[in-house]
């Protein structure tokens, strides 16, 4: 419920961040760019499964209201497995998989993810080289959380919920650098280390 002061500027963010990925797949035409979106409270939903439609169905976000509680592990669980589960369709492409958790609060209502399990999955998934975490909080301290899921400082941002859009263009640039970083041949340190051009 404590997204509700900013709710609906996220929403208009996120829609707006649509629009960026797609003009993403107009730069990067040799890049097949998918995009999915996972909201939760004490529930998760998957409201837009990976596709590289640029005109998906926004509908689901004038339905989506922030209430109840936070499961930020079942949340972030759900998401890896939904990703690992289609990964083979996207494996002999030299995939490489961005998973950025936005959240204004403190797990408190995970019932099938847990921290440790949750930390140790990330980690092995990393090790990969194709497996990127970042971790976003609005308006609160990110530290406590993101150490909980073995996530670094070069992963992490603390935003303002005021200015979400802000925010989004960030994680677009920040997109931007990692295709082109992975065209060079190279690998970004972290996902807010903005490489040197």
């Amino acid at each position: 419920g404590s997204m509700e002061t900013c709710w609906e500027e996220t929403m208009n963010a996120l829609t707006q961040e649509i629009t960026r990925v797609e003009q993403l797949r107009t730069k990067h035409p040799d890049q097949e760019i998918y995009l999915s979106v996972s909201v939760f409270n004490e529930n998760v939903h998957l409201p837009l499964k990976a596709s590289t439609n640029p005109y998906p169905d926004m509908s689901w976000t004038s339905l989506a209201t922030p209430n109840g509680s936070t499961a930020l592990y079942d949340a972030v669980g759900d998401a890896i497995a939904y990703l690992k589960k289609e990964e083979p369709c996207w494996k002999e492409n030299n995939s490489n998989f961005v998973v950025i958790i936005l959240t204004d609060g403190h797990e408190n209502a995970s019932r099938r993810h847990f921290a440790q399990p949750l930390a140790k999955h990330i980690s092995e998934l990393k090790k990969n080289g194709n497996w990127t975490f970042a971790f976003i909080g609005a308006d609160f301290d990110i530290k406590a959380t993101a150490d909980k899921f073995g996530i670094e400082d070069k992963d992490r941002l603390n935003c303002s919920k005021s200015d979400m859009n802000f925010t989004f263009n960030e994680i677009n640039e920040m997109l931007d650098d990692m295709i082109l970083t992975k065209k060079l041949g190279l690998q970004k340190k972290g996902f807010f280390d903005k490489r040197k051009r």
